[in-house]
């Protein structure tokens, strides 16, 4: 909900509800403090116990018609060569399994997993496959890095055999090899390319020999198309603008992000050094293609930094993101190390990227190092975290902070620590960027460290955060507009036509017993999202997909209230017009479009053993009030 709108509207229910006794007041009034109180879930390791290799690079994507199921890839250090890897998460983190290394023939050494998802749930897995170095580059990387994909068929429980799709074509010093892809999926639902693949990289457009000066480099993008037996690739291009190299001058890393409408944007850095320049300067760079990625004007350069410091605790590293609620807005975090030993700054563009404002410093600390900045972005929320080093004015050891912002970057909340053991610093490479998948009410976060009381130091970490908020409607509505509700009369009504003071038929699923509610607020909200409950008995039921809005189940225990976006094919509802508890045979979630829900408040709303009182909705029990959300006492 939007901050004041959200407030006013909680105040005015408060209000209303004044006659209720003193500890209702005081739960609201808690409930109003935590709107927007980040709740952060336990450290997870995503390895198994087992596993005492050592871990970088970890990345991770959320299935977007399904949040609770989460895929990762993270490099893992087998036989002094890295190698690349996976897993997969069906409980929102809270336990990880299939971890199982990619291979391919002829391959030796495998980096820089990127992970996502398209609309209908397939993960995919992108990444370099290098063989046995013909050549080595002055920042000593291996030469013959090849574009590999793959993707999954079940959840991420099993994968495809690795593909090449870019060769590299390195020989005696000729040919070229590929650095860094960063992997899109289009989700966007007026996207002519919805379900493409998009993935950037930087080219290196010759293969020197070891002391011999980098090459020139281009930022190339490719657009993949999934067959269902492999994959077609659609088209191949050079970014405009992002291309070159000199003694001097290199062009670096890149991102790729994807807007609702199917516009591409791509990212890249300019590294510019003396003598050419007093100091050493980073720019960075936007191109942007409204064609699918067959051509690309440069529109601006965002951020200039002078005398960046590069090494392994301030690697090259920023983000691109469009928001999906006002696709308009473009976003880019980056460190600038020049300052303050590190700063995780922010900028935003409200005009596709042509104009940008003043840089937003996010780190509240600024003594200390702040660098790995990586950002997700939902519809309303931005998230962003780091590796920080206030804990250590030493540098000695990292933790790992999140913030966000609900304004569409305008400001960003205090930030928060998000780990539960620091990670040392020294030790093997933490690589160059930690990972991050958000949902309208989660922010999936990984990083390269360890858990407390444990010896190992690099592993894949997973944190779940929750309680986020969102700068537009929503974590408001229970049923949708046309929802027939039951009077106490026995006639129903759409729910859109109730008026405060008309009595409801109020039902208990303990005693299966009924009495009379007056109706006393209707608070509704519109938000882009829609949860439809189907059974094997009744009507299809319409709600917010919001994890605060629980249902009554019937479990082992009698019934038991549970997150409608919990539901699963199985669980079991209670349904009054049938007197009985009925199978959810469906659950479909879907987001897009203006959807208008309703609460109501009535009083009563509890019985007299403290349980919530449910109306009917379309013959379903539903638990009353907004403060139902919460549950008794929270």
């Amino acid at each position: 909900m939007r901050p004041i709108s959200g407030l006013l509207r909680l105040l005015s229910s408060l209000s209303l509800i004044r006659r209720t006794a003193g500890v209702m007041m005081l739960v609201c009034l808690s409930l109003l403090m935590s709107v927007h109180a980040t709740t952060v879930g336990t450290n997870v390791r995503i390895t198994p116990s087992t596993d005492t290799a050592f871990q970088a690079e970890v990345a991770v994507a959320l299935n977007p018609s399904n949040d609770a199921s989460l895929v990762a890839g993270y490099m893992t250090m087998v036989a002094q060569q890295f190698q690349l890897a996976h897993a997969r998460s069906t409980d929102r983190g809270a336990t990880w399994q299939n971890n199982a290394l990619f291979s391919l023939s002829g391959f030796n050494k495998f980096v820089d997993p990127s992970v996502g998802f398209n609309v209908g749930g397939t993960p995919y897995f992108v990444g370099l496959a290098e063989s046995s170095a013909v050549c080595v580059t002055d920042d000593k990387s291996s030469c013959n890095a090849s574009l590999v994909i793959s993707k999954s068929a079940d959840s991420g429980t099993t994968w495809t055999a690795l593909g090449v799709f870019k060769p590299a074509t390195c020989s005696n010093g000729v040919g070229t090899f590929h650095d860094k892809p960063d992997m899109k999926v289009d989700t966007g639902s007026s996207s002519p390319n919805i379900g493409k693949i998009f993935v950037s990289w930087t080219r290196f457009d010759a293969c020197p020999i070891a002391g011999a000066q980098l090459p020139p480099t281009s930022v190339m993008l490719a657009r993949l198309t999934d067959t269902g037996s492999g994959f077609t690739q659609d088209l191949e291009t050079r970014v405009a603008g992002a291309s070159g190299g000199t003694a001097t001058t290199q062009i670096m890393w890149n991102d790729v992000a994807i807007a609702p409408n199917g516009d591409v944007y791509v990212g890249w850095a300019q590294i510019t050094k003396p003598p050419a320049v007093p100091i050493a300067q980073e720019a960075i760079s936007v191109a942007k293609s409204s064609d699918g990625g067959q051509t690309f004007t440069t529109l601006s350069v965002p951020s200039s930094v002078n005398g960046p410091v590069f090494d392994a605790l301030h690697p090259l590293s920023f983000e691109i993101e469009v928001d999906p609620g006002a696709p308009s807005n473009i976003y880019l975090v980056y460190e600038d190390s020049s300052a303050n030993s590190g700063d995780v700054m922010f900028k935003r563009s409200t005009n596709g990227g042509t104009g940008w404002s003043l840089p937003l410093t996010v780190n509240s600390n600024t003594a200390f190092i702040q660098s790995f900045p990586t950002m997700s972005v939902v519809a309303g929320r931005i998230d962003i975290i780091w590796y920080d080093g206030r804990n250590s004015p030493s540098n000695l050891q990292f933790d790992v902070f999140y913030a966000k912002s609900l304004d569409g970057g305008q400001s960003f909340y205090p930030d928060i620590q998000i780990n539960s053991a620091s990670v040392p610093t020294t030790g093997p490479a933490l690589g160059d960027y930690i990972g991050m998948s958000s949902s309208r009410y989660f922010a999936d976060t990984v990083w390269t460290g360890g858990l407390p009381q444990s010896s190992d130091i690099r592993d894949p970490i997973f944190a779940l955060l929750s309680d986020l908020g969102t700068g537009i409607g929503g974590g408001g509505g229970s049923v949708a507009y046309g929802t027939l509700i039951i009077k106490a009369d026995g006639t129903r009504m759409p729910v859109q036509n109730l008026a405060v003071g008309d009595n409801l038929l109020m039902y208990d699923v303990y005693s299966r017993t009924s009495i009379t509610a007056t109706l006393t607020s209707i608070p509704r909200t519109t938000v882009d999202n829609m949860l439809t409950i189907y059974t094997e008995n009744g009507m299809p039921l319409r709600v917010d997909a919001n994890p605060r809005l629980r249902f009554y189940v019937w479990t082992t225990a009698g019934p038991t209230l549970k997150p409608v976006t919990e539901f699963r094919a199985g669980d079991l509802i209670y349904n009054y017009d049938l007197a009985k508890w009925v199978t959810i045979t469906r659950i479909q979630t879907s987001s897009g479009g203006n959807h208008t829900y309703y609460d109501l408040l009535t009083d009563p709303y509890l019985t007299a053993d403290g349980h919530f009182l449910n109306f009917i909705a379309n013959g379903y029990a539903d638990p009353c009030n907004p403060i139902c959300k919460e549950g008794p006492g929270s």
